[in-house]
């Protein structure tokens, strides 16, 4: 999908996550999206990446306004510091996408994050591990703070004011807080449509699970031949491997024997679950 005024995408990361903000890059290259920065948190971050795409040595950030030193002992003060960083760049942007680096571009559709009317566009998270659980319990779904739109207006701007000032360190349950859990909020549309809501004078929606996918099992992740659009976010259960939940959802580039193995392993199933249905059908 061509996209006109292209809006620009950004992402965060270290050196730990290497490897992934080097997948992330492939895959948006292939899409042909050159709009876009990763700030990088430390230097040797960003001279790996340097090092790796030579020709796009100026998408990859690192100042004053970048750096962190993240360790568990300082997690908390990593989510406030991305509060910052998410304000900052609404106020020297129009409008913007930010991404995890596990959030993999199957296309380019960054036309759909502009839903008419909506100054705010955000996942949805349906699944039973939505987080926080009391927000889905009460509307059916979260929003997921590692991939949405937004759009510089002065409501929006006070959101991200009071997003930063709110008490709630984890950036996810702060935004799903301030949206949801203590204001009334009116969903519109249906269960696998857009969604549309108003909070804080923000007019937000909530994309199709469609176009953004967010699995917690690959058994719920349409496979790419059937859905060759949209973003894949698959969720990184706690101790596992990012990267291994990459290759195994086939969203690794280069190839390695892992993204092969369960390639053959989903065939089979599904070749599986049509002949037992053939079979009962009949």
């Amino acid at each position: 999908m061509a996209t006109h005024n292209p809006l620009p995408i950004f992402a965060f990361g270290n050196m730990r996550f290497a490897r992934i903000a080097e997948n992330w890059v492939v895959h948006i290259l292939k899409c042909k999206i050159h709009e876009f920065e990763i700030f990088c948190h430390d230097t040797e971050l960003q001279s790996f990446l340097r090092s790796r795409f030579p020709e796009h040595t100026e998408k990859f950030i690192f100042n004053a306004d970048t750096v962190f030193d993240i360790n568990p002992e300082r997690i908390t003060q990593y989510f406030q510091f991305r509060k910052v960083l998410f304000h900052k760049l609404l106020i020297e942007h129009s409008e913007y996408i930010f991404s995890d680096l596990d959030a993999i571009g199957l296309s380019d559709v960054r036309n759909s994050f502009r839903e008419p009317g909506a100054d705010f566009v955000l996942q949805k998270v349906t699944h039973f591990k939505a987080f926080p659980s009391h927000v889905r319990k009460k509307i059916g779904f979260t929003v997921c703070m590692g991939l949405w739109y937004v759009k510089n207006t002065q409501s929006v701007i006070k959101l991200f004011e009071d997003f930063i000032n709110d008490n709630e360190p984890d950036d996810q349950k702060s935004m799903n807080d301030i949206l949801f859990g203590r204001v009334v909020v009116k969903i519109l549309e249906g269960d696998r449509k857009t969604k549309y809501w108003n909070a804080h004078n923000v007019s937000c929606a909530a994309l199709s699970e469609d176009l953004m996918q967010r699995p917690f099992y690959r058994r719920h992740y349409r496979r790419q031949i059937l859905n060759p659009n949209g973003i894949v976010h698959p969720v990184v259960k706690k101790g596992m491997d990012p990267v291994y939940v990459l290759q195994k959802d086939d969203l690794w580039s280069p190839k390695t024997a892992t993204n092969i193995k369960w390639s053959i392993i989903s065939t089979a199933y599904q070749k599986y679950k049509k002949i037992r249905f053939f079979f009962f059908a009949s």
